[in-house]
């Protein structure tokens, strides 16, 4: 499993760590409306919350991001997973626009 992902430029190559998208999709999911940044309850106007944050992975180029998260029974499961997906993809694409990835949002337990 590779560490980095490199992008190719006229000035040279540039390293991205795998730590960075896991920061920079957490911080993304914290701000969607209806995460709850508490991890012990879920207030009334919560659907989700991260249950083990984000975990990436990079191979053969490709960064792959998988989410976990817990959710409430009420919640339209695929709307809110489609939602997280979606907004991920929009802020993998201005941070890094020609780096190859996939997303998938797990919903680990219904709440």
């Amino acid at each position: 499993m590779a560490k980095y992902v490199y992008i190719d430029s006229e000035k040279g190559k540039l390293a991205i760590a795998s730590h960075v998208f896991d920061i920079l999709v957490e911080d993304v999911i914290h701000n969607i409306d209806g995460c709850s940044r508490s991890s012990k309850r879920l207030p009334a106007s919560a659907k989700f919350r991260l249950k083990r944050g984000v975990r990436t992975s990079i191979h053969h180029g490709i960064v792959h991001i998988s989410v976990f998260v817990d959710m409430k029974k009420e919640a339209d499961i695929h709307d809110v997973t489609r939602r997280i997906e979606d907004r991920i993809n929009e802020s993998l694409l201005v941070a890094t626009e020609t780096v190859p990835f996939d997303v998938q949002v797990r919903v680990e337990s219904l709440i």
